[in-house]
């Protein structure tokens, strides 16, 4: 089968984590695999992810479109219309509200069947993109995600992510504590996202406030580029907290932590906290009902019964006396986790592109 997935970058972001291992997966299951990136981006960051998928087989075509020009924004679907009717794709399969049309535009007069996988957040869709996309068959990537957006029908499945622990756990440790200079038992408390609204940052900032008679530093690794980000400079002055942005080593970084936080407000399939228990680090989550649902028998993974700062600091100084190793802890929860294998998450993908070019 030959697969092209349509997203606008690999900056970072759980729709590009869960690319990174199920691109590869589908390769792997004997499929040809194309990524397409629509938007322009020449990050360094970015530039290591391209090549990294590029060494399992999965096609990288970029289209490099200019974001908020309107001539930059047609020609990208002029090349994406080009690509795809080159390509000649069975399956074209979108990630985000601007990625669906322009696949749907992009298949016309072609025999590619496109699937919108939609992703956690609630997605805006203009009156163009729902005359386009709203009787596709369509995959969501949690059962929140589904409930939450108004965009489904009777061929819509939930599938939910998943993670390639190979790709995602490293046995190497970053040097944090000579990085930012703080003391060897100084406890490590990571978290992975970006500066977005439903992360809660603000409520991080409240916390190591109130942790700073505790020998503990906050690390938050998230980018916040483009609309609708929340400010860095929130965690200016807060001496046990560090913004590190987006890093490349987040495997390394979390193999060297103590202790693995979201406080997420809401969360569809949260692929960094899937992530976190891959690598066997202990994981303070927030009350919500998506952590709960994900965390059920993950040992090390502590939730506080309340949305409350005390609750919060209590169970980090629990999940840091552990004690354990990541390998021990990880070896424990094996069982349970595979449930989140990008090997079940991209057979399930297979099966439904299937099922949807009977229909």
């Amino acid at each position: 089968m030959r697969i092209v997935h349509i997203l606008h970058n690999l900056r970072g972001g759980g729709m590009q984590n869960l690319l990174l291992s199920l691109a590869p997966m589908q390769v792997k299951m004997g499929n040809e695999v194309f990524l397409i990136l629509t938007d322009a981006d020449n990050m360094e960051y970015s530039r290591k992810l391209r090549k990294k998928i590029e060494e399992f087989d999965v096609n990288v075509i970029k289209l490099d479109r200019k974001v908020g020009s309107v001539l930059s924004s047609i020609l990208t679907l002029f090349k994406c219309y080009m690509s795809l009717h080159k390509l000649k794709a069975d399956i074209v399969n979108s990630h985000g509200a601007f990625n669906h049309n322009y696949a749907a535009l992009g298949t016309v007069f072609t025999k590619s069947i496109h699937i919108p996988t939609i992703h956690s957040a609630p997605e805006k869709w203009n009156k163009l993109g729902y005359w386009l996309n709203n009787k596709k068959s369509m995959i969501f990537c949690s059962q929140s995600a589904f409930e939450i957006n108004d965009y489904k029908n009777n061929n819509s499945v939930v599938i939910a992510n998943g993670v390639d622990k190979d790709l995602v756990v490293s046995n190497k440790k970053s040097d944090l504590r000579k990085e930012i200079n703080i003391s060897n038992d100084t406890k490590i408390i990571v978290g992975v996202g970006a500066l977005r609204e439903p992360k809660n940052y603000p409520f991080w900032v409240q916390l190591a406030k109130i942790c700073t008679d505790t020998n503990v530093h906050f690390f938050v690794c998230g980018g916040h580029k483009g609309q609708g980000f929340i400010n860095p400079s929130i965690f200016d002055g807060i001496d046990n907290l560090t913004w590190l942005g987006i890093r490349s080593d987040v495997p390394e970084i979390i193999n060297e932590a103590d202790c693995f936080l979201s406080c997420s407000s809401f969360e569809g399939m949260p692929i960094a906290v899937l992530e976190a228990f891959f690598s066997g680090i202990p994981c303070v989550l927030s009350p919500i009902p998506q952590h709960i649902a994900v965390a059920k028998n993950i040992i090390e993974c502590y939730i506080p019964d309340k949305f409350e700062i005390s609750d919060f600091k209590e169970k980090i100084i629990v999940a840091c006396s552990s004690g354990k190793s990541h390998e021990s802890i990880q070896k424990k929860r094996e069982p349970f986790l595979e449930n989140f294998s990008i090997k079940k998450t991209a057979m399930e993908y297979i099966d439904f592109y299937k099922k949807s070019k009977l229909i």
